[in-house]
């Protein structure tokens, strides 16, 4: 009895492994395109990297930022976040690609997981083109404080709409916050601009 259990287990050990083989070459092709993959996203990376950093010297971004850059004390370069951007949406890419040869079960979960990814990095590029093209401007054209203070606090108010926009939130909580927000930048317009027409005339003795 002993034995017949023994060779049953034996039997069963090497059919498991049997097909674990079976499932492994199976996958070899596929792991080896991945790595393919890889290494094609990754040559590419590289090539677009030296692009951007050409096409940064080329505009001379980084002499035109360095004032803004010092003021506020940004410890990293334009270069870097722009480097830093691109690289990870060549990484989502792969990630999909990936994904996608080896995972296909799992592919509208990770294109989910992209899509919010690829949405949070499109606000804060957004974002940082916006503040930055206001710091810019306001310092070239040599802007009073009034109106640099204005354009930041509305550039803020689009910025928080489009946050509550990829904000994990219900409808209603968004439409109200939107709503308010929206309010907010009318309200600011409104004010600034009669205090830009008239603060003059409100200011002189009658």
């Amino acid at each position: 009895m002993k034995v017949m259990v023994g060779k049953g287990f034996i039997e069963a050990l090497i059919e498991a492994l049997k097909l674990t083989a079976i499932e492994l070459m199976q996958l070899v092709p596929k792991i080896l395109a991945s790595i393919v993959i890889l290494a094609l996203f990754i040559v590419v990376a590289r090539l677009l990297s030296s692009l951007a950093k050409k096409i940064v010297e080329l505009f001379k971004l980084e002499d035109l930022l360095k004032p803004l850059m010092d003021r506020y004390q940004v410890p990293i370069s334009i270069t870097s976040i722009i480097l830093a951007l691109l690289n990870i949406g060549i990484a989502l890419l792969a990630f999909y690609s990936i994904v996608m040869l080896l995972f296909p079960e799992h592919l509208e979960l990770a294109s989910a997981s992209i899509n919010m990814v690829s949405r949070l990095l499109s606000v804060i590029s957004l974002m940082l083109f916006a503040f930055i093209a206001v710091a810019v401007v306001t310092e070239r054209v040599k802007a009073e404080r009034g109106l640099r203070g204005f354009m930041v606090l509305l550039i803020t108010l689009i910025s928080m709409v489009l946050v509550v926009d990829i904000a994990a939130l219900s409808e209603e909580v968004k439409s109200s916050l939107t709503w308010g927000l929206s309010l907010g930048i009318g309200l600011s317009i409104g004010v600034f601009t009669a205090w830009f027409f008239f603060a003059e005339k409100v200011a002189k003795p009658s």
